[in-house]
C-alpha cells in the first residue's frame, strides 16, 4: 500500500433430519451461512442508512498531527451536499474550501483569490472529487464508508468496547490490477464506527477510534479521537475539541463572498 503523501450475523439452525443430509432437504451449513451474511449485510445498509439520517448537520473543530506537522481545521456540513472546510498549517498557510451544492469555492488568503468553479456534469465524477477534496476535513465516522457495499461481506465480531459488532468488507483493483481490501468494524446496530483497516500486497493502514462522543438523544457516538497506523508505524493523529450535532447552517453559509482585495478567478472546472 502507497502511503499518501499528504490528505455473519450467523444463526446455526439445528435440523432435525433422521435421514441422510442429501435426501432429506435440510440446507448445507455453508449455503446457511451465506444466506445470513447477506441478510446481515442489507439490515446493516439499512443502519448506515438510517444513522446519516440522524446526521442532518454538524459542526467540527480539530487537528491533525503527523511526523511533527499539526493542522488545525474547521468543517461545516448539511444535508443535502453542502460542505466547507478550512484548513491552517501551523499559522503559516490557511485554505478554505465550499460547495453551496451547485459551485466549489476555494478562498486563499496568502494569494488573495477566490478561485468559483463548477463541477462536471457526470454525478459520480463529481461525488468522487468531492469525497476527495473534503474527506480531509470529515472524519471516517461521520461520513458515508468509502467502499462497494454492493459486492460486500458482513459478519458478526466481537470486540472489548463493542460485544456486538458488524465487520463490514470489501475487495476492489487498483490502477495496477492489486487487490485492495478496506474493512469497517461498527458497533451494532447504532453503527458507530470503531476501526477502518486497508490491506494491499501485505501492508496495511488501520485507523483506530480512541475516543468518541456520544449523544443519547440521538442514540450514536461519533469519534472525538482518530488514531492511524501503517503497519507498526504511526500515522496521523486527528483530534477533535468541538462537535456540534444538527446546527443551523443557512445556504449562504457556503457561498463565499469575493472579500474586498480579491481577485475572483472562474474555472469551467476545478483544478488539482
Amino acid at each position: 500500500m502507497r502511503r499518501p503523501a499528504r490528505s455473519p450475523l450467523t444463526i446455526p439452525l439445528a435440523c432435525a433430519c433422521v435421514c441422510a443430509l442429501a435426501l432429506c432437504g435440510c440446507p448445507k451449513k455453508e449455503e446457511q451461512s451465506a444466506e445470513d451474511a447477506e441478510a446481515l449485510l442489507a439490515r446493516a445498509k439499512g443502519a448506515l442508512a438510517e444513522r446519516e439520517k440522524k446526521l442532518r448537520s454538524y459542526h467540527l473543530e480539530g487537528t491533525v498531527a503527523e511526523a511533527g506537522q499539526r493542522a488545525d481545521f474547521t468543517f461545516d456540513y448539511r444535508a443535502p451536499n453542502r460542505m466547507k472546510g478550512t484548513v491552517r498549517v501551523e499559522d503559516k498557510s490557511e485554505r478554505t474550501y465550499s460547495f453551496d451544492g451547485d459551485r466549489l469555492f476555494v478562498l486563499a488568503p496568502e494569494e488573495k483569490t477566490l478561485v468559483q468553479s463548477e463541477l462536471p456534469k457526470d454525478s459520480q465524477q463529481s461525488a468522487v472529487m468531492l469525497t476527495q477534496l473534503f474527506g480531509q476535513f470529515a472524519p471516517e465516522g461521520y461520513r458515508a464508508p468509502v467502499l462497494e457495499l454492493a459486492h460486500a461481506d458482513a459478519r458478526k465480531v466481537s470486540r472489548p468496547e463493542a460485544p456486538e459488532a458488524v465487520e463490514i468488507s470489501s475487495a476492489t483493483k487498483d490502477e495496477s490490477g492489486d487487490t485492495i481490501t478496506v474493512t469497517y468494524v461498527y458497533r451494532w446496530p447504532s453503527m458507530d464506527l470503531l476501526e477502518k483497516r486497508l490491506t494491499e500486497n501485505g501492508n496495511s493502514m488501520t485507523l483506530h477510534v480512541d475516543e468518541e462522543l456520544c449523544d443519547e438523544r440521538l442514540k450514536l457516538c461519533v469519534p472525538k479521537k482518530l488514531t492511524q497506523k501503517y503497519g507498526t508505524q504511526p500515522g496521523a493523529v486527528t483530534t477533535l475539541s468541538r462537535i456540534d450535532f444538527n446546527v443551523s447552517l443557512p445556504n449562504d453559509a457556503f457561498t463565499l463572498p469575493l472579500p474586498e482585495g480579491y481577485t475572483l478567478k472562474r474555472q469551467t472546472q476545478p483544478q488539482p
